[in-house]
């Protein structure tokens, strides 16, 4: 108990990523303009001294290209979070909120249509 007492009473849990949070946004592709939350799949924290912070980076990456249909909670990408030096200290995924199926023929020739009326209403 007198290890536990020890780390209780000089350190702390500092959260690093939240479950759900949103991180960025990003294009579908096979989607007729969609664009998602991207988000932390879990929870994640580092432990430091008490009153401390931790002195990380965030590196965040995402996949270059990400094609509908695609289901809530793939994984697009990850943040990595690195110390001082560079190294990596924790790496989180990152999810899409929803799921996204891909627009068919119809709706790229509604979208068609519907500039063609809208720019032609602007020049009148």
């Amino acid at each position: 108990t007198t290890l536990l007492n020890y780390g209780y009473s000089n350190f702390s849990s500092n959260e690093l990523a939240k479950k759900g949070e949103k991180v960025d946004s990003i294009k579908i592709n096979k989607n007729i303009d969609k664009v998602v939350e991207v988000v932390f799949e879990k929870d994640e924290a580092i432990i430091t001294k008490k009153g401390e912070k931790g002195e990380y980076t965030k590196q965040i990456e995402m996949n270059k290209e990400v094609v509908a249909p695609i289901k809530k909670g793939s994984v697009v990408g990850c943040v990595k979070f690195l110390d001082s030096n560079g190294n990596a200290i924790k790496k989180v995924n990152l999810v899409i909120n929803e799921d996204i199926e891909k627009s068919n023929l119809w709706q790229y020739i509604e979208k068609i249509v519907g500039a063609f009326c809208i720019s032609g209403l602007k020049l009148n």
